[in-house]
């Protein structure tokens, strides 16, 4: 009698940001592990990230009541942790005996029997380094494969609801929050400027999106401008952001989870960098371009010298991908 293969384990608790950049990682995977059933554990509203995954993938988001019941019913073949930061899955599992063969992540302070680690680069672009950690199973292709992203009809339902698509003025979005670091932010009154300029004439709407933390920062940008611009912050679902994304000509944003979707849905999408390396953590997509503050402090980044930018960007990519 023929074993059953014993299923995969993928954890990935991260913000938006890492969750996109960990999408090839996650279309490779089926690819390496043919026919396995694979439980992919993530955070509360990133189902809407991932429904055009394949049906190989059972997702279970942390917030679901018992959600980790399946998890310690089954031994697992290979337990892959994509977490980037300190934290630990064992954390995760407050101290169940998770039940598996092999374990893979990024090098950790603490460490799980059999892991296999992987130590982080500075350098490469962090979606190679998700995808090398299936290289423990043999080799791996260096190109990006294709992404899929699905949007729900009800969260394109919702986004209709918010903004009105079939308005003339072409949509630009603006995402000024960073929850990770708030070195990463540009000033509210440097957005607010940039802001003015592209608008000078009038011609062009405007969508502040992001968080609930990001309402702050968003009503002291409209505070500063000339005309009046949607504030989104904290109203929309995943699956409805995208959507409001997809149909935008521009997006204008700092290193954040934002940015790394507008530049999965092919949305053209400007990153302003500080801290933080554009090499290893730029957005997908030839139609995504970034600014990086030779200071490394992103204050640096002239208003005017961004609004160039983004009308170069308007020209070169006139109609929504």
């Amino acid at each position: 009698m023929t074993t059953a293969p014993l299923p995969i384990l993928v954890v990935h608790l991260e913000g938006i940001g890492d969750q996109v950049l960990a999408l090839p990682f996650l279309v490779r995977l089926p690819q390496v592990f043919p026919e396995r059933t694979i439980f992919l554990v993530t955070g509360a509203g990133r189902r809407a990230l991932l429904l055009g995954l394949p049906s190989y993938y059972q997702i279970i988001e942390t917030c679901e009541p018992d959600a980790f019941s399946q998890v310690f019913s089954h031994r697992f073949d290979v337990v892959f942790d994509l977490g980037t930061g300190y934290g630990h899955i064992a954390d995760l599992f407050s101290g169940q005996k998770l039940q598996y063969e092999t374990y893979v992540g990024f090098a950790k302070p603490r460490t799980l029997f059999r892991e296999k680690v992987v130590h982080r680069s500075g350098t490469i672009p962090m979606w190679r380094q998700f995808v090398s950690l299936l290289g423990f199973f043999g080799p791996t292709s260096g190109d990006m494969p294709v992404l899929p992203f699905v949007v729900a009809p009800t969260d394109r339902r919702f986004a209709e609801l918010l903004i009105d698509f079939k308005a003339d003025f072409s949509l630009i979005c603006i995402a000024p929050g960073a929850l990770s670091n708030p070195a990463k932010k540009w000033a509210p009154g440097h957005f607010a400027a940039c802001m003015n300029l592209l608008n000078a004439g009038g011609t062009r709407r405007f969508a502040l999106v992001g968080s609930q933390a990001d309402a702050s920062i968003v009503r002291e940008i409209q505070d500063q401008l000339n005309f009046p611009a949607e504030n989104l912050a904290g109203l929309t679902p995943l699956g409805s952001l995208a959507h409001i994304l997809k149909r935008s000509c521009l997006l204008v944003s700092n290193d954040n989870g934002v940015m790394h979707l507008g530049g999965l849905l092919g949305t053209p999408t400007l990153g302003l960098f500080g801290p933080t390396s554009p090499e290893k953590f730029a957005p997908f997509g030839y139609r995504s371009q970034t600014l990086k503050s030779a200071s490394g402090d992103i204050n640096d980044l002239d208003p005017l010298a961004v609004a160039g930018v983004c009308e170069q960007m308007l020209g070169r990519f006139s109609e929504p991908f």
